[in-house]
Formats: C-alpha cells, sequence, structure tokens
C-alpha cells in the first residue's frame, strides 16, 4: 500500500509544480489567502502525528500543506497576478485563523480535526468563490491531483474512526468540488 501513497504523491507533487509554474507565468490567478491558510493545517497536522509515529498515511497530509505553501509563495513572483483583498477575504481568512486558534487550545483530537476542517474550509471559500466566477483563472490540475492523492492515502488506514477519515473526506469534497468547477473553463471553450 506504501506504493500507492508514493504514486499519489508524485501525482500530486507533478501537477502542483506545474500550478506553480502556471503561477510565476501569470496563466492562473490563485487567491494568496486561500492558499496560504490552506498549507497551515495540514502542517500543523502533519507534524503534530509525526511526534507520535511515522506511518506512510501522513506524507498526503505533508504535501497538502506543502504544495499550497509553494503556490502562495510563487503568487508573489508573477507581474501578471492580480489580487483584491475584499470582505470575504478578510472574513475568511479571520475565520480560518480563529478555528486555528481554538484547534490549538483544544485538547480533545476529535473538537481538533472539526476546527481544522473548519479552517480550511474557510480559507477555501475564497477561491470557491472565485472558481464559480471566473474559472478561467484557476486550472483543475492541483486539485484532481490532490483528489488522488487523498483517495491513495485511504488505502493506507488501518481503521476507518472519525479521527482517521474525516480530514481526508473533507479534502475529497473539497478537491472534487474544486476540479469541476475549475474544469467549466474546458467546457466554455467548446
Amino acid at each position: 500500500m506504501q506504493i500507492l501513497v508514493i504514486v499519489g504523491a508524485i501525482i500530486y507533487l507533478f501537477f502542483n509544480t506545474r500550478y506553480v509554474i502556471d503561477t510565476v507565468q501569470g496563466k492562473v490567478q490563485p487567491n494568496r489567502i486561500s492558499w496560504f491558510l490552506w498549507s497551515v493545517p495540514p502542517f500543523l497536522a502533519a507534524f503534530a502525528s509525526l511526534t507520535y509515529q511515522i506511518s506512510w498515511s501522513q506524507v498526503p497530509v505533508l504535501m497538502s500543506g506543502f504544495m499550497p505553501f509553494l503556490i502562495f509563495i510563487a503568487s508573489f513572483f508573477t507581474k501578471k497576478h492580480y489580487f483584491e483583498l475584499t470582505r470575504i477575504d478578510l472574513i475568511c481568512g479571520l475565520s480560518s485563523i480563529l478555528a486555528l486558534i481554538v484547534w490549538a487550545a483544544s485538547r480533545d483530537p476529535n473538537i481538533t480535526i472539526a476546527l481544522s476542517i473548519i479552517a480550511d474550509a474557510a480559507a477555501g471559500i475564497p477561491t470557491i468563490l472565485n472558481a464559480w466566477k471566473h474559472p478561467h483563472t484557476d486550472s483543475p490540475a492541483p486539485f484532481a491531483s490532490g483528489l488522488v492523492s487523498t483517495l491513495t492515502g485511504l488505502f493506507t488506514l488501518q481503521s476507518f474512526t472519525y479521527s482517521e477519515v474525516a480530514f481526508p473526506v473533507y479534502l475529497i469534497v473539497l478537491d472534487t468540488i474544486m476540479t469541476l468547477l475549475t474544469c467549466r473553463k474546458y467546457l466554455k471553450k467548446k
């Protein structure tokens, strides 16, 4: 099963590296709030998990923090990037940060997982709205590859408890929504 996780991580790395390049070239315009805040919960979850035990199931989680952070950084290296800090960006960003703060203070693992999902979802609302309104400004590649990576991680699970499946199921829902929204630009061309 580890080979599946490695294959999923390589697919995710490949398509997100392409997205980083597209960002620098100005072909896509990622929302900086979403991509930065999408990097935080997976990093925290992966590093917290690594303090207890090292397992292959942590690879997709770690990658889902690392690549958004690179995309966030890449968004500063293009002259074609358009970014307007809107009220919804601020509200979602602050909601995400608040959930992360409460998450850090929580001692209950189930509450921690729920708050990390809330933080991640709040961070994603600006990107979901942008993909709905302007699908041509984004690419389905990072989301479709994230879907593949998360699904491969599910095959390494030892048990199907809330703590094991909640965040991956959330990622599957988010990546499916974003893949479908960003694929609309290809349908409109036909």
